[in-house]
C-alpha cells in the first residue's frame, strides 16, 4: 500500500505490547461487538451547535496531555442540568474512554472515565479561557491533566483510532486457521473550521466509544467466525492543504481456504471539503471533463522510466495543491500493485483547457495560478507519495 497506509498499519502494530496508559481498557481483544458509530448529518449539526450554559464551551475537541501523555478529549454538557458526557483516548493507543460528570457554573468539572459502577480513573478541575486543567486519579496515583480546546485552523489536527476484533473459529480449514482477526485504523480530526462538517467526516459521534466501522461485511465475517480469517483495514489522512483534506482507504483479507490467501481490497482516495464536509467530486471541479489531457497524461505516465501503463480514465481522482490526480482500482489480483498509481494534472494546465468551473466551490485549490502556456509541463509523473504499494 501507499506510504500513509503502511504507516498506519506499522502503528497499529507498534502500539501492541506497550505499557498501558492511565485509565486506558484493555480493548485488544473484543468479545461482543460494538454499535457502529456513525453520525448522521443532523446528529452532526445538533453536535456543532450543543452549547454551554457554565460559560465553558466545550462544542470544539480538546487536546493536551494526561499524567504526562498526549490525549485527545471530547465533551457535551447538557444545559438544563450541567451534565457532561462523552469520551476521551490516549494518542499511542487510540482507544476512547467513557466520561460522564458535570460542570457547575464557575467551570469546576468532575468527571468519571469508563463504567461509573466500576470507574478506572477521575478527572477534576476547572475549564477557564478554553483550558480544561486538574487532577487525574484513580485512587491508587494522582497525576496532572491539562487539555486546550483546539482553535479552528485550516489544516486540523488529526488522531488514529484504533479497533481489533478477535475470535475463535468453529471449524478449522484447510490452512489451519483458528482465529478470526478483524484490525482497523481509522482517523478523527480536531480543529476543522466548521466543527458540523468536522463531524460529519469523522462519522463518529462524541459519547460513540467505538469509531465507525471500514468494512461491515467483512466485520460480520470476523465475528460470526466460521472459519480462520484475517482483516487489516485503514483510512488515513495523506494530505491537507487549503481548508481539504485527502483520505485514502483501503484493507487487506485472507481467509482459510480461499484461492487467494491475501487480497487486497476496498481502495479508494477522496478529497473532502472541511467548509462544507462534503467530498469533491467531478461537478464541483469540472465545467467540462478534460478528457484530452487525461489521454496524454495516461500514455505519459505508461512512458516514464518508472511508469506503468495504467487503467485510469480520469474520473476516479483525488486532488492535492498540485492538481488533480488520477488513478485506476479494481485491477485483478496480480496487477493490484498497480492501484492507486497515476499522474497529477496541473491546476495550470486545467486552467489551460478551460476544464475548471470559474463558480466552483473549490476554486481555492487554484486561487492564484496563471494558466499554464504552450510546453509547460502539464503531467506529473512522480506519485511516489500518493502511489499505493500493498
Amino acid at each position: 500500500m501507499k506510504l500513509g497506509f503502511g504507516l498506519a498499519l506499522l502503528l497499529l502494530g507498534a502500539a501492541c505490547g506497550r505499557k498501558a496508559a492511565p485509565g486506558e481498557r484493555d480493548a485488544a481483544t473484543t468479545t461482543t461487538a460494538p454499535a457502529n458509530a456513525g453520525t448522521s448529518d443532523a446528529g452532526a449539526r445538533a453536535e456543532a451547535e450543543a452549547g454551554s450554559g457554565s460559560g465553558c464551551d466545550f462544542t470544539p475537541g480538546f487536546h493536551g496531555t494526561v499524567a504526562g501523555q498526549d490525549a485527545y478529549m471530547r465533551l457535551r454538557e447538557d444545559p438544563k442540568d450541567h451534565a457532561l458526557a462523552g469520551r476521551y483516548f490516549y494518542a499511542r493507543t487510540g482507544l476512547d474512554i467513557a466520561l460522564a460528570g458535570h460542570v457547575d457554573g464557575r467551570g469546576e468539572v468532575d468527571l468519571v472515565e469508563g463504567d461509573p459502577a466500576h470507574s478506572t480513573g477521575r478527572f477534576t478541575g476547572r475549564c477557564v479561557d478554553g483550558v480544561i486543567s486538574g487532577t487525574w486519579s484513580n485512587g491508587k496515583t494522582a497525576q496532572p491533566f491539562s487539555l486546550q480546546a483546539v482553535a479552528p485552523r485550516e489544516n486540523p489536527l488529526v488522531a488514529t483510532k484504533r479497533l481489533k476484533l478477535v475470535r475463535p473459529v468453529k471449524s478449522v480449514g484447510t490452512f489451519g486457521m483458528k482465529e478470526c482477526v478483524y484490525e482497523q485504523t481509522v482517523f478523527e480530526l480536531f480543529g476543522a473550521k466548521n466543527p458540523a462538517a468536522e463531524a460529519r467526516i469523522n462519522q463518529q459521534d462524541v459519547r460513540a466509544l467505538t469509531p465507525r466501522i471500514v468494512s461491515k461485511d467483512t466485520y460480520e465475517d470476523a465475528k460470526k467466525c466460521e472459519s480462520g480469517m484475517t482483516a487489516t483495514f485503514a483510512v488515513t489522512i495523506t494530505a491537507t492543504f487549503r481548508g481539504f483534506v485527502t483520505v485514502e482507504s483501503g484493507g487487506s483479507t485472507g481467509y482459510d481456504g480461499a484461492a487467494h490467501p491475501g487480497n487486497f481490497v476496498d481502495y479508494a482516495r477522496t478529497t473532502w471539503d472541511l467548509e462544507t464536509g462534503k467530498p469533491l467530486g467531478e461537478k464541483d471541479l469540472f465545467a467540462r471533463f478534460p478528457k484530452a489531457l487525461v489521454e496524454r497524461c495516461v500514455q505519459a505516465y505508461g512512458d516514464a522510466p518508472k511508469g506503468n501503463a495504467i487503467m485510469a480514465d480520469g474520473h476516479t481522482f483525488d486532488v492535492s495543491a498540485r492538481g488533480v490526480h488520477i488513478y485506476g482500482a479494481d485491477y485483478p489480483h496480480v496487477a493490484s500493485v498497480l492501484t492507486g498509481q497515476g499522474p497529477t494534472l496541473t491546476w495550470a494546465a486545467l486552467l489551460r483547457e478551460g476544464a475548471l468551473r470559474n463558480d466552483s466551490p473549490a476554486q481555492r485549490l487554484w486561487a492564484g495560478i496563471p494558466p499554464g502556456k504552450p510546453g509547460d509541463v502539464e503531467c506529473l509523473l512522480d506519485d511516489a507519495k500518493q502511489r499505493y504499494t500493498p
